[in-house]
């Protein structure tokens, strides 16, 4: 077997015939490995030493074939042929080093366009250019999968080994961009360029799941996204912003994780501890709050189903905001700068709180003072002075639209408040161990219950004051006179108010049936 093995192998490999030599290849490796104990029989010695030297001639045939494929005069008009796809299949018999060395000559081809028109000292290889880098990219890749990446073994997973090559260049390329023009780096322009090449690594690395280079070892990273809650399950609809599994996919030890932002590190720490940056994002928080006051002025609260929540949109918007916020702020840099940005999210949870929510409860509800500080001690105040300044007034009535109103406040204002403290929570876990006693949001939190509780005591009143003529009328009822009857005027009067004006709440409580529930209603 093995000699005749050895003959054959001679006149495939004259012939090219690959895909048979690949098979043969095997079976003569494999007859070879049982006859090992007898290498020192000269015609098994010289049978080990022939097969040998025809894979040391496989392995120089093969690549001149591959170089001439690549490299040769016809380069540019080159197909994928099924003689250079069975050739693959042989080098998978021969020394690692020839599979090493077709792949990064296939790499450096498919990159080579791209290394010049990137490179260091072009206009194209700054960092406003970053778009054409990817756009570039993703062209090749696609190209390359639909036309040469058939030819190689899914094994070699070279489309990957592509990808990853590109991030090396273009780290590389960027790196040395950004040592050579310091001085016009601005944060716009990085912020960015980092994140152009955050979604492209994002995009790998969900691509290329599991996939490891063969030279480099297994590296450790971080998630990008900061809301990361494990074992939670990917919901289509998701109002909470804090409990979003990771859609990426991203797996710890992608080598893709940072392929090309981690160049951009040295130049984000100075973004990150520049007080200015702070004070631009007030400012941008404070133009969003704005608008969302002049937004809710002309907020429809209308009649909703069942299945719907009446949370007002501009709750879920501004906690989505928070949480890009916070994973931009993550993604520059670490945990210890996170005082600063902690104190412009405090700032505008509180303008959040009285110039959007509690401003939209219809005006007797908006005009009640509150403490500017406010604590839990002093809810029952509160609550005390909304009743007060009702029966002080006209007894004013609230409309359905005003019920509606009310209660759309009351389940926003306690989705805000269990949002504040979810993100009380994400910051701290993002947090070095020293800062997590220096952050809370308790205050916060207790605006936002305090509106709450306001809006429970409008509610409470209003119905109250439905009933205040037929209680009234009771007092007048001369109870020194025998009197029978099944039921008294007052009594049916107000069981009438009351089944006439409850429905309502409780229909536009539903997703909070806890405080309609409660004894206060």
């Amino acid at each position: 077997m093995l000699v005749e093995g050895v003959q054959k192998l001679q006149a495939l490999k004259v012939r090219r015939e690959y895909g048979e030599i690949a098979t043969l290849l095997q079976g003569v490796m494999n007859v070879l490995e049982h006859l090992k104990c007898y290498k020192h029989i000269p015609q098994v010695a010289d049978l080990a030493h022939q097969v040998e030297q025809i894979r040391g001639d496989l392995e120089k045939q093969i690549l001149d074939d591959f170089h001439q494929a690549f490299h040769g005069p016809n380069a540019r008009r080159f197909a994928p042929t099924k003689e250079l796809a069975e050739a693959c299949l042989v080098v998978s018999e021969l020394d690692t080093k020839v599979k090493r060395t077709i792949i990064e000559d296939v790499v450096k081809t498919q990159l080579a366009e791209y290394e010049v028109l990137f490179a260091g000292g072009e206009s194209d290889a700054w960092l406003t250019k970053v778009d054409l880098r990817r756009k570039w990219f993703l062209k090749t890749a696609v190209e390359f999968e639909k036309t040469l990446a058939a030819m190689f073994p899914p094994s070699w997973q070279v489309p990957a080994r592509l990808a990853l090559t590109f991030c090396d260049v273009t780290r590389s390329q960027l790196s040395r961009a950004m040592e050579l023009r310091t001085q016009d780096i601005d944060v716009g322009t990085l912020l960015h360029a980092h994140k152009v090449m955050s979604e492209l690594e994002n995009l790998l690395v969900r691509k290329y799941t599991g996939f490891q280079p063969y030279d480099r070892t297994p590296r450790s990273s971080t998630s990008a996204n900061p809301f990361l809650e494990d074992g939670l399950p990917n919901k289509t609809i998701n109002t909470n912003p804090f409990m979003e599994c990771e859609t990426q996919g991203e797996c710890p030890n992608s080598p893709f994780s940072g392929a090309v932002c981690r160049c951009f590190q040295p130049y984000l720490r100075v973004y990150i501890e520049n007080v200015d940056n702070f004070q631009s994002l007030d400012r941008r928080l404070n133009d969003q709050i704005e608008k969302f006051a002049n937004d809710m002025k002309i907020y429809k609260f209308e009649h909703i189903d069942a299945e719907e929540s009446n949370v007002v949109p501009f709750c879920g918007e501004l906690f989505t905001i928070y949480k890009n916020v916070l994973v931009e702020f993550l993604r520059l840099g670490p945990g210890e700068s996170l005082c600063g940005l902690v104190e412009v999210l405090q700032k505008h949870l509180k303008e959040f709180c009285n110039k959007v929510v509690r401003a939209a409860l219809p005006k007797v509800g908006a005009n009640i003072p509150m403490p500017k500080d406010i604590n839990m001690k002093e809810l029952t105040a509160v609550l005390a002075q909304v009743q007060t300044l009702w029966r002080e007034g006209d007894s004013p009535k609230l409309s359905d639209d005003d019920i509606r109103r009310v209660c759309s406040v009351l389940v926003s204002a306690e989705y805000c408040e269990e949002m504040t403290g979810r993100l009380e929570a994400k910051l701290k876990e993002k947090s070095s161990p020293s800062l997590v006693s220096t952050i809370s949001l308790t205050q916060e939190q207790d605006l936002f219950h305090a509106v709450l509780a306001q809006c429970i005591a409008l509610l409470v009143t209003h119905v109250e004051s439905l009933c205040d003529p037929a209680l009234a009328s009771m007092t007048k009822v001369n109870w020194m006179v025998e009197q029978t009857g099944d039921q008294s005027p007052y009594v049916t009067a107000i069981s009438q108010h009351i089944a006439a004006s409850v429905p309502l709440v409780r229909h536009n409580l539903h997703t909070s049936r806890k405080y309609f529930t409660s004894k206060k209603m």
